[in-house]
């Protein structure tokens, strides 16, 4: 009996404490063709802490850390650029979204009431289970950092799942291919793409816009 509960700890420990990964993904084509997207994901007892860190020619243009939980949505959101100056840190509570923003010395408090509303601050990342279903569509939402849209919630859809083979500079796979837009007229000057692995739902590569180009995996462990 004890050797059995020993085993099980073991296991336990090693779900919980299971060495972060390292992912690396590299923009083709467009402006951001300097940029390198790195994600550093480490498993949490109920889900999964995120660091995506950009940047440009080795320096920082921006930072998220965001808590995912086991259904691949996001509970705590962090987020700094050092070149526009916005900080934010926001966290889900009670059927609201709370945001502590500042920029250029000037701090906004919001709260979104959002119910039960799916929230996915840094997709496609969260969509990984998604892309390996049967489900027909996912609407959820994220926070702006830019624009009209920063601090703002924006409402997106990820459907039309089709099968693909994803071949790039690096990497040649099978691949689940999602369409990612808004959910509300903006589609119609918006609409990027997503692939993620067949075998375990990995993002290989994201589609982003024909000015940006599409950011491709070129490094994982």
């Amino acid at each position: 009996m004890k050797n059995i509960i020993a085993i099980v700890c073991f296991l336990l420990m090693t779900q919980v404490f299971a060495a972060p990964i390292t992912l690396v993904y590299k923009a083709k084509g467009g402006k951001h063709v300097d940029f390198l997207q790195t994600y550093r994901i480490e498993t949490l007892p109920e889900g999964r802490k995120v660091v995506l860190v950009f940047t440009e020619k080795g320096e920082l243009d921006r930072r998220h850390e965001v808590i995912i939980d086991n259904s691949g949505a996001t509970q705590k959101w962090d987020f700094f650029s050092p070149k526009t100056g916005l900080k934010i840190t926001s966290y889900r509570k009670n059927g609201e979204v709370i945001l502590v923003g500042e920029k250029k010395g000037k701090k906004t408090e919001k709260k979104f009431k959002v119910g039960n509303q799916i929230w996915m601050q840094i997709f496609p990342t969260g969509l990984e289970s998604f892309a390996l279903s049967n489900e027909g569509k996912k609407e959820f939402f994220s926070i702006g950092i830019e624009g009209l849209a920063e601090m703002e919630l924006g409402g997106f859809v990820a459907k039309d799942r089709k099968t693909e083979t994803f071949k790039d500079d690096y990497i040649t796979a099978e691949s689940v291919a999602l369409t990612l837009t808004f959910d509300d007229w903006k589609s119609k000057f918006w609409t990027g793409k997503s692939w993620h692995r067949k075998t375990d739902g990995r993002i290989l590569g994201i589609h982003v816009g024909r000015d940006i180009g599409t950011w491709e995996l070129i490094s994982e462990k």
